[in-house]
């Protein structure tokens, strides 16, 4: 809607009276003649009101008069948020129509009544659910759990022990947060920016003339966002390419890269560097749709007992992000061993497209083609494409930070596609001036053309040792300083950090013509920024996964079973420690019982439980 515009046509205008329209109004008088007066009775009419009609007060909205504006004690907020944390529930819950109503009336039966005074709750609730708040059912409801279902003199359950406690540590620790830790945080934050603009004007500093010719006229704080768009295509072009990495084994110069920033900050930019590279993948797609379109033609004309023609099966390069996996498989068979390419404007309508169901999931395409795997799919169907290739597929993406986290969602952040993903970021342009775009440099298409034309006739293994030798260095080193962080995020994204800054230092020596340090700078410098951007994005998201899996896989562990675990005499206690917190009582019970009729326990007093000599895993 941003880039909509909204106005009545002038058609629909029967007649407008602008003084009327754009002045006060007051009330009109009545003019009345002296004759009328005398021979007519007159009832003078009520004035007419320019205000709103006032109706008569509902209960509602006597209700909110009689509520004066009540402060939020800080200790209300604490305990309301810890009641938030202990039911699972996300904010949009308190917040969504169909959900807030349910919401609501989990925190009251989990005793937040018991806690927060009628006030306080009122004031809090009319603070997070703004809307709900003001309706009869809320304060109903409310009133109904003060008044029927609290009793202070009971004695508190453990799950309100347990939230009351954690609102005293969570309300301990807001105390230490001081007004000298956000100033620490703010140095921090600036600091983290200070170095990554070093680390930009560095890479820019390294960079091979053409690429640095490309980046002329566009605002320094955009080299990266261009640079990250531009690689790819380039790395396409070189599809003929192969060199070894330091683990041995032979690579391809297969990248994808994702261009993330809000709305209106100028990644068009991008697109208009983009177009300039691809004109030549383009002119020669042209040539080859032509055929295929005027193929395609002379098969709908053909007559029933006519041959049909010959499929030309041509080559076609530029697909859009779009294409469905069936077209994206033909494709594919015909790709002839070159890398397809894809620039999408908008990353949303990748993840619209991805999600329309089998025909077009790609993100597993996606994964695959970054070390060209091979990918296929057979249908019984003539109608639909069948076979298994090899994967050869780079892309370049602009989106929006919300479209960017739906589309890495949890599974895509475990399952590996994350670290295949060079990212990169548009400056905040939040209250800043309009940027101002440079002219392009003059003679710049002849030698972009000229640099695309040495890309595509490059071919085979190229050696690229000093390059080898670099990388190895730096991952090693970024090994080391995970090992002693105990960060397993950056131990993870490190290693395919560095085959992406790798690659883009292949490319970097092909435009270059030899293996000198700048090309070297350059990779670490490309794998250092992907790997701050990787951490930055997917960090959280990876950890919670990381111990999803690992709650899951203790549970389920070949190395041992609960029963082995669990000491010779042992309580209920200690089988729910070791099945979890989320296993309800029932469960746990139902175990016992089941240990107990096969003979592997026998109760040795009042809760407790004592293992027996016989061998469990006798049939």
């Amino acid at each position: 809607y941003a880039r909509c515009s909204f106005a009545v046509p002038a058609d629909y205008i029967f007649f407008i009276d602008k003084e009327r329209l754009f002045t006060e109004q007051k009330a009109p008088k009545t003019l009345v003649k002296d004759t009328d007066i005398k021979n007519i009775p007159v009832t003078p009419l009520p004035p007419i009101k320019f205000t709103e009609e006032r109706t008569e007060p509902t209960t509602e909205d006597t209700a909110n008069a009689d509520d004066t504006p009540v402060d939020i004690h800080p200790d209300t907020e604490v305990l309301f948020d810890a009641f938030v944390s202990a039911s699972g529930l996300s904010p949009a819950a308190f917040t969504s129509k169909g959900t807030r109503h349910n919401s609501l009336v989990t925190l009251l039966s989990m005793g937040i009544c018991r806690l927060l005074p009628q006030e306080q709750l009122k004031a809090i609730i009319a603070q997070r659910m703004p809307e709900y708040s003001r309706e009869s059912d809320c304060r109903q409801l409310i009133k109904d759990f003060y008044e029927k279902y609290t009793n202070t003199n009971r004695p508190m359950s453990f799950q309100l022990r347990k939230i009351y406690t954690e609102s005293l540590r969570n309300k301990s620790d807001s105390k230490v947060s001081t007004e000298n830790n956000l100033e620490q945080l703010e140095i921090k934050r600036e600091a983290e920016q200070q170095a990554q603009i070093a680390c930009i004007n560095k890479i820019f500093n390294t960079l091979p003339p053409i690429l640095c010719k490309t980046l002329e006229g566009v605002p320094a704080n955009m080299h990266m966002p261009v640079l990250c768009a531009v690689l790819p295509l380039a790395a396409a072009y070189a599809d003929g390419v192969q060199v070894r990495y330091c683990d041995g084994q032979l690579h391809r110069l297969n990248l994808m890269s994702v261009i993330v920033g809000p709305q209106a900050s100028g990644k068009s930019v991008c697109k208009s560097k983009v177009d300039l590279w691809i004109s030549q993948m383009l002119e020669d797609d042209a040539r080859s749709r032509e055929i295929e379109e005027k193929w395609k033609q002379e098969k709908k004309r053909r007559k029933a007992n006519e041959k049909a023609p010959e499929d030309p099966c041509v080559l076609i390069r530029s697909v859009p992000v779009t294409i469905s996996c069936s077209t994206l498989l033909r494709r594919f068979k015909n790709s002839r061993g070159h890398s397809l390419f894809s620039f999408g404007e908008e990353l949303d309508t990748l993840r619209k497209t991805n999600g329309a169901g089998s025909w077009s999931q790609k993100y597993d395409v996606y994964r695959l083609a970054f070390d060209n795997g091979v990918w296929g799919q057979d249908y019984n169907s003539d109608q639909a494409e069948s076979g298994v290739v090899p994967v050869a597929y780079n892309f370049s993406i602009l989106g929006t930070y919300g479209a960017f986290k739906r589309c890495f969602k949890r599974d895509n952040v475990e399952n590996g596609l994350s670290s295949r993903i060079f990212i990169a970021e548009m400056p905040d342009s939040t209250f800043a001036p309009m940027p101002l775009y440079g002219e392009e440099v003059e003679g710049l298409s002849t030698e972009v053309n000229a640099a695309v034309t040495m890309l595509r006739a490059s071919h085979g293994i190229i050696d690229t040792p000093l390059l080898r030798e670099a990388i190895g260095e730096w991952v090693e080193r970024k090994r080391i300083e995970a090992m002693a962080d105990g960060d397993i995020v950056k131990d993870t994204y490190r290693k395919r950090a560095a085959v992406i800054g790798f690659r883009c230092g292949v490319i970097a020596r092909l435009l270059m013509g030899e293996e000198n340090e700048k090309v070297l700078e350059f990779a670490r410098l490309i794998a250092e920024y992907i790997l701050e951007k990787q951490c930055n994005f997917f960090g959280e998201a990876l950890l919670c996964e990381y111990k999803s899996a690992e709650q899951e896989m203790g549970k389920y562990s070949a190395n041992g079973c609960i029963f082995d675990k669990l000491p010779p005499v042992f309580t209920i206690n200690d089988l729910q420690k070791e099945k979890g917190s989320t296993v309800t009582r029932n469960v746990i019970n139902n175990i016992i019982y089941r240990w107990k009729k096969s003979g592997w326990i026998e109760k040795k007093e009042e809760g407790k439980w004592m293992k027996t000599t016989q061998d469990k895993y006798k049939v």
